[in-house]
């Protein structure tokens, strides 16, 4: 009963993020030109399309290096986490509880000899990063002066590269190997998600600077990560269409719009590369 209640309440997340995502259409519709995907725009949407293989690629190499530290046999390869994320990355619409790292910490378990225990320290290493990074993007974003933010991210990520193996260590009780990479693979995907947001921005005539496109970034791995609909689905739009207001980059409509054009880009390149994994992925 407690299963099937918890599976009704994950397609209405589904409906209610469809419903928001909707929402945001029409409202962004007056916003968006739907020139914006013709061959005039193929360059950026390829440059979108590449970042989001390069974030799968950076997701891939931060869960495969903390996954070493933990116990695998045979030992994971990268090759075969980078598949497990592109899979659980189309997984993750469905309308199930958090159904991507579910159904990658049951891969690992029966292929890997992993514990699950272990699998659910994984994300939340990958979570408490995410929110350290964020909180980091928050700081340097308050700041007026461009060398000062260029001195406080490098500070910053410079701490949380040297802090998070010994916190991680003391925490866990694990020695971990090669915690000093967590911090900058994590930084590299913010960025290069930011990276995709500006270019979404700049499509609809309304560039963003990079800080304000960090924020973005952040924000919306921060929703994603909460699952409260499938992979932040209309949470996201609404969620970065409010912070372009707050923050003076755009208005609301056009903040969503922005991510209703970024999220399309990787939707697509999430269904064939998570198509391609989850065929290539023994299923023996």
């Amino acid at each position: 009963m407690a299963t099937r209640g918890k599976l009704v309440w994950r397609w209405v997340g589904l409906l209610f993020g469809l419903a928001l995502a909707a929402w945001a259409m029409v409202l962004a519709s007056r916003q968006i030109d739907l020139a914006v995907f013709t061959v005039a725009n193929l360059s950026t949407l390829a440059a979108m399309a590449a970042l989001v293989l390069g974030s799968l690629l950076l997701t891939a190499g931060l869960f495969w290096v903390i996954t070493l530290s933990f116990d695998t046999t045979p030992r994971v390869s990268l090759l075969r986490m980078t598949q497990l994320i592109g899979a659980s990355a189309l997984i993750n619409y469905l309308p199930l509880g958090w159904p991507g790292p579910v159904a990658r910490s049951a891969y690992l378990k029966v292929r890997h000899a992993m514990p699950v225990r272990q699998s659910v320290l994984v994300l939340l290493i990958v979570m408490a990063l995410s929110a350290a990074l964020t909180l980091l993007v928050v700081g340097v974003a308050a700041l007026g002066s461009r060398v000062m933010q260029v001195m406080f991210a490098g500070v910053g990520l410079v701490l949380l590269s040297a802090l998070s193996g010994p916190l991680a260590q003391r925490l866990l009780r694990r020695r971990f190997h090669a915690a000093w990479t967590w911090a900058p693979l994590k930084a590299a995907d913010m960025l290069l998600s930011a990276a995709r947001l500006s270019l979404a921005f700049a499509l609809l005539g309304h560039p963003v600077t990079l800080p304000q496109a960090l924020v973005f970034a952040a924000l919306d791995t921060l929703v994603s990560m909460a699952a409260i609909t499938p992979s932040g689905l209309g949470l996201s739009e609404w969620a970065i269409g409010l912070a372009s207001q707050v923050m003076g980059a755009a208005a609301s409509p056009v903040g969503a719009a922005a991510k209703l054009v970024e999220r399309s880009v990787n939707v697509a390149v999430v269904i064939v590369v998570g198509l391609l994994s989850i065929r290539a992925l023994p299923r023996r």
